[in-house]
C-alpha cells in the first residue's frame, strides 16, 4: 500500500487514493486517512473517478503510477494516460520495464508463487512509447531506477542486480508532462 502521501504530508496539496473498495478498506485499518487525502473507490479504468477529482481541485495534477501499470496491456495504459490528458497541466511519474526486465520479474514471480498475477506492460524505448500517447506528450525524463539507492547495506547479488539494472535500462521511472 502506498505511504507517500503519509510520508510527504505538507498541508499544501490534496491526496487521492484511487483503488478498489475493499483494497481502500483495508487500507483505512492498517493507514488511517489524514487531512487532505481522499479516496477513490473505483478502477483506474472506470473514468467517473476523473470527473470527482477535477471538482475537487483545480490545481495542476501530478500523477504517480508506482508498481500498477505492468499488470496492464500496452493498450489499456496508452487508453489510461490519454484520459490523464483530460486535465490540465498534469504530469505522470511512474516505473517502467524493458522487455528484458519484464522477463526476469515473471521468473521472480513464479519463483514467489504469483502465477495468478499476469505481467504486461513494458517499454523498451520511452521516446517511441510516448508518440503512442499523442503528439503533445512530452517525455520530461527517464532515469534508472536504482541510482539513487544507497546500496551499501544490501547483499552484494542485490548490489549487482540494481547495478546491472540501471546499466542495461532493465527498469526506469519515467516522468511525462501530458
Amino acid at each position: 500500500m502506498e505511504t507517500a502521501f503519509s510520508r510527504n504530508y505538507n498541508n499544501k496539496c490534496k491526496w487521492f487514493q484511487l483503488d478498489f473498495p475493499n483494497v481502500l478498506s483495508l487500507r483505512e485499518t492498517y493507514i488511517p486517512k489524514q487531512e487532505g487525502e481522499y479516496y477513490l473507490p473505483y478502477s483506474m479504468f472506470d473514468y467517473k473517478w476523473i470527473d470527482e477529482v477535477k471538482k475537487e481541485s483545480k490545481e495542476p495534477v501530478l500523477f504517480i503510477g508506482s508498481g500498477i501499470l505492468y499488470y496492464y496491456s500496452e493498450k489499456q495504459v496508452v487508453e489510461l494516460i490519454q484520459n490523464l490528458k483530460r486535465f490540465d497541466d498534469a504530469q505522470l511519474v511512474f516505473d517502467v520495464v524493458s522487455s528484458t526486465g519484464l522477463k526476469i520479474a515473471k521468473k521472480y514471480m513464479r519463483q514467489f508463487g504469483k502465477k495468478e498475477a499476469e505481467l504486461e506492460f513494458f517499454v523498451n524505448n520511452s521516446k517511441d512509447f510516448v508518440k503512442k500517447i499523442s503528439p503533445e506528450t512530452k517525455l520530461i525524463e527517464e532515469l534508472c531506477y536504482y541510482r539513487d539507492i544507497k546500496k551499501q547495506n544490501f547483499q552484494l547479488s542485490t548490489k549487482v542486480q540494481m547495478c546491472c539494472s540501471d546499466k542495461f535500462g532493465f527498469v526506469k521511472m519515467a516522468h511525462l508532462k501530458l
